[in-house]
């Protein structure tokens, strides 16, 4: 559970093994929503109750592979013109599968999502009193009465507001209700006041979005935003953030790269809901059938007479979100919860294909992530509140606040200049970073503490660096890293929950001793050997990791508790090589208000790669993890891959020296020997395997004659 319920992701009702079956009854209804999707309503379209039934005899027969649960949707026009044909539906549903001793007369619910004219129908009523405990039931209001009677219009064009606020007593009686408000480019700038109508309502579930056409104006984006965030300082002033209220708008998972496993999978469920409409003919789902299509001819699917064409249904078995995207949607930062329409992809594809994908809505999405991360930075900030069910999988904004700032990777930075990063540009930077979703890290000074923290800060979730020596000046900051160094491991004297401990490879033979007294005042540490050259010292390396090992199955043994240091346990936990990330999706910001691929590429006076007037203007081929040929021979995934270290050392960014890819390997040897004595402490880790060849340039191909194998 969270601790907070708008922005909570729950699951559905039956979850995964559930699949939706839905009747459109009619094609008739009694309002003209301006954004319906639905094209024609047509008065003389209706299902016949045979239609129905053989659907349902073909669904309960053996000649379907089904979900263990099912819900039946009822949808139109509107479908309460329908009522007593629903009733008879379900009634054969129940009837069918009692007398099958089908699983699916225990497991089904019913849905009904109506614009509520009809709602105090005696039929309606009486339905609705037989299936009470069975039945969810929704309806369509807009929010306030003037965003409301804005689209939701009857035949006539008047306004259905007030027929709504009529039923509504009645409705909030025999459910807990909800509702689905849709916004488009007209009525934006009733956003947020629509929202708290409807809460005030006593309506506390509203899912909300934004239409996917085409129809969105300039600066759309910037409304949909400012609402929004109106709306979240509302939220968070008023303390509505636990009180059972919800908004899809706010979302927990929203935003990041998507993973490998997202692009594998759909947004979408066509194909594994059905539809069928009144002539008999099965589609995907409702969106595939002729009323939903503006442009392109109806996907049939099979019919109540043959029932389902198992070639057409192979499509949606084979279809995945990288399949149908762009390259600029497959490496969209905020790609992650990024919704889409099957049908109307196909509705809007130039070549009759569902493997296709409209952006219309791309830039009011991106608004909504912005908006969604500033909800949830102040709901942590203020509130002290932590955001769950978040990716890591973002991009980073390293700030340099000062030339002097505290070493935390292979670089050593040796510079004495206090040149530091003033407020405004600090600002500026941040702002940056919510217009092109990087996630920004502070880097403090090895020295000098001087950072004030302001109250525009707390629109941001700001991680931060910082020596272990200024930790008395720092302790009330969030997300703090603290790094440690031989020299200052006096000044480590309370508990802490992350940090860096930075040794110099001459140093190693000591690294038992240093690590295991870090480990006293934390259970996870990220070693960090600075000065990497040549000169390292491969067997003291190993020799030190299996004491620090052996460590650390002993302290299992003890306590049952897992402790962990980044060169050991991140291995088993990664099965794909990430490198540092510098030039891909890590940039430094400097005090000079120029971007670098990284705060050493800064220190050592190389080219910038832009600024903030026109953004980051950089090439990242070289730098991404998949350019780097030597990673794709290499298992050893804890690896950071400096990519200053590789152009120092190789003269290339994504070549790694010999020396960095056998520290590597002989991490992962040790790791791989860790796991096998206590398994148990790593039940869901990846399997690891030993290697012999400690550099994966020997695996490489082709061999080269001058190499010393």
């Amino acid at each position: 559970m969270t601790s907070y319920t708008i922005g909570e992701n729950l699951p559905l009702w039956g979850g995964d093994d559930t699949q939706t079956i839905t009747f459109i009854v009619t094609s008739d209804c009694n309002l003209r929503c301006k954004y319906c999707y639905v094209v024609a309503k047509e008065n003389n379209k209706r299902m016949h109750f045979s239609t129905a039934k053989k659907f349902i005899d073909y669904l309960m027969s053996d000649k379907l592979n089904r979900s263990k649960k099912v819900v039946l949707d009822f949808i139109g026009g509107e479908p309460l013109l329908e009522i007593e044909l629903i009733d008879k539906i379900c009634d054969y549903f129940k009837i069918k599968a009692f007398e099958l001793s089908d699983e699916w007369y225990w497991q089904y619910r019913i849905n009904i999502c109506s614009n509520g004219l009809l709602y105090e129908d005696e039929k309606v009523q009486n339905f609705i009193k037989k299936n009470i405990h069975k039945i969810s039931f929704g309806i369509s209001i807009d929010g306030n009465k003037q965003k409301h009677d804005l689209n939701r219009v009857k035949v006539d064009g008047s306004g259905s507001y007030d027929d709504i606020m009529r039923i509504l007593p009645l409705w909030k009686q025999q459910f807990v209700p909800s509702t689905k408000v849709t916004f488009s480019s007209p009525d934006l700038i009733y956003l947020k006041d629509s929202i708290l109508a409807l809460w005030d309502l006593g309506i506390y579930d509203v899912a909300a979005n934004v239409v996917y056409e085409d129809v969105w104006n300039t600066g759309d984006d910037k409304i949909l935003e400012q609402e929004l965030m109106s709306l979240a300082d509302h939220i968070i002033d008023k303390e509505l953030y636990d009180k059972g209220y919800k908004c899809t708008f706010f979302m927990d998972f929203l935003g990041g790269f998507n993973t490998q496993g997202d692009l594998n999978s759909i947004f979408c469920g066509a194909g594994k809901m059905l539809a069928i409409d009144c002539s008999g003919n099965i589609y995907p789902c409702i969106r595939f059938s002729p009323n939903s299509l503006s442009n392109k001819k109806a996907k049939v699917i099979g019919n109540i007479e043959k029932g389902l064409d198992k070639e057409k249904l192979r499509t949606y078995a084979c279809i995945d979100a990288s399949m149908i995207s762009s390259q600029e949607c497959i490496e969209c930062p905020v790609a992650k919860g990024c919704p889409y329409c099957q049908g109307f992809n196909y509705d809007e594809s130039k070549n009759d294909t569902i493997f296709n994908r409209t952006v219309y809505h791309c830039l009011m999405q991106k608004a909504r992530v912005r908006a969604n991360d500033y909800f949830f930075a102040k709901l942590y900030n203020q509130k002290g509140i932590t955001r769950e069910n978040y990716s890591s999988n973002h991009q980073y904004l390293y700030f340099i606040l000062s030339d002097d700032y505290v070493s935390f990777c292979q670089f050593e930075n040796k510079c004495n200049s206090h040149k530091t990063m003033n407020q405004d540009l600090i600002q500026e930077g941040l702002n940056f970073c919510r217009e092109n979703f990087y996630k920004p890290v502070f880097i403090h000074s090895n020295e000098l503490y001087n950072f004030e923290s302001k109250d525009f800060y707390d629109s941001f979730i700001i991680e931060h660096i910082i020596p272990i020596q200024n930790y008395e000046h720092s302790k009330t900051l969030k997300n703090v890293t603290y790094v440690i160094e031989p020299d200052t491991l006096g000044k480590l004297r309370n508990r802490i929950s992350r940090c860096i401990f930075n040794i110099n490879q001459d140093q190693i033979d000591s690294l038992y001793k240093f690590i295991t007294e870090v480990f006293k005042f934390t259970d996870r540490v990220n070693l960090n050997v600075i000065g990497l050259n040549e000169n390292f010292q491969e067997d003291l390396y190993q020799e030190q990791l299996m004491q620090i090992s052996d460590y650390l199955v002993q302290c299992f043994k003890i306590t049952g508790e897992v402790k962990e240091i980044n060169v050991l346990n991140d291995v088993m936990y990664e099965d794909t090589h990430e490198n540092c990330k510098a030039g891909d999706r890590l940039f430094a910001f400097a005090p000079n208000g120029r971007f670098y691929i990284c705060p050493s590429f800064y220190s050592n006076n190389k080219n910038d790669v832009g600024c903030l007037e026109n953004g980051i203007n950089f090439d990242n081929k070289l730098f991404n993890a998949k350019s780097h040929f030597l990673c794709k021979n290499c298992k050893a995934n804890q690896c950071l891959n400096c990519v200053y270290l590789n152009k120092e050392s190789t003269d290339e960014f994504n070549v790694s020296p010999s020396y960095q890819c056998r520290k590597s390997n002989i991490e992962l040897n040790v790791a791989y020997e860790l796991q096998k004595r206590i398994p148990e402490a790593f039940i869901n880790s990846v399997k690891l395997e030993k290697v012999k060849n400690l550099d994966p340039i020997i695996s490489a191909k082709p061999i080269m004659p001058h190499f010393d194998y």
